[in-house]
């Protein structure tokens, strides 16, 4: 059976119990840090790492993903990308274009910066974090530049959650468009919008 992948996962340990469960199987790859971290001395969950497959990742320009050709057959990915560079993201999705089976889904879920009614603060999460820190968001992603940065991988692009030139919310949560997805996987994975723990997000999908 063809694996999922949890890109830029972070540590396990730091998921609420809800979104544990979804990705503590056999059925994912979990992509996170090499460390577990811990600086606000948050509560964590004690996760039985022999129940996945987990993978230290830490990103850097240029990297390949540790898999083949067409070897996946869905990939999720939270509040990561921002903390690339467009650059580096689109490299990034290049591979994982590669790595997908046809007809395979990318869902990426990050801030929707600048459009949203509360916009992030600029050089979010704090003026003080240099850009050579893995922490600092170092793109402002929106509907007008997630979409084509997708594009250029080679996606066809369904964007699930934005906001608009006029700050109109479009939210496919609900009613998801399924002719989108005509002949994919995963088609229960595709409709489970819970592995998503910030829903306040810009949420796109693209297609192999």
């Amino acid at each position: 059976m063809l694996k999922k992948l949890h890109l830029g996962s972070g540590r396990l340990e730091k998921l609420d119990s809800i979104r544990l469960e979804k990705f503590l199987t056999l059925d994912w790859i979990n992509l996170g840090d090499i460390e577990l971290k811990n600086p606000n001395n948050r509560q964590l969950q004690v996760v039985d790492y022999s129940k996945t497959n987990f993978i230290p990742f830490n990103y850097k320009s240029g990297d390949y993903l540790p898999f083949e050709d067409k070897s996946l057959s869905f990939i999720f990915s939270e509040h990561f990308f921002e903390h690339l560079f467009l650059d580096e993201s689109i490299s990034l999705f290049k591979e994982c274009y590669r790595v997908l089976i046809d007809k395979g889904v990318m869902r990426v879920v990050v801030p929707d910066a600048d459009l949203r009614p509360i916009p992030e603060k600029l050089g979010f999460p704090s003026d003080s974090i240099g850009y050579d820190r893995p922490e600092k968001h170092k793109t402002r992603w929106s509907a007008y530049n997630l979409k084509p940065a997708l594009e250029i991988a080679g996606f066809e692009v369904n964007p699930i959650k934005y906001y608009d030139l006029n700050k109109k919310l479009h939210d496919q949560i609900s009613n998801l468009e399924i002719d989108f997805y005509h002949n994919c996987f995963n088609m229960e994975t595709i409709k489970d919008f819970n592995m998503i723990k910030r829903h306040n997000s810009l949420i796109m999908d693209g297609l192999k």
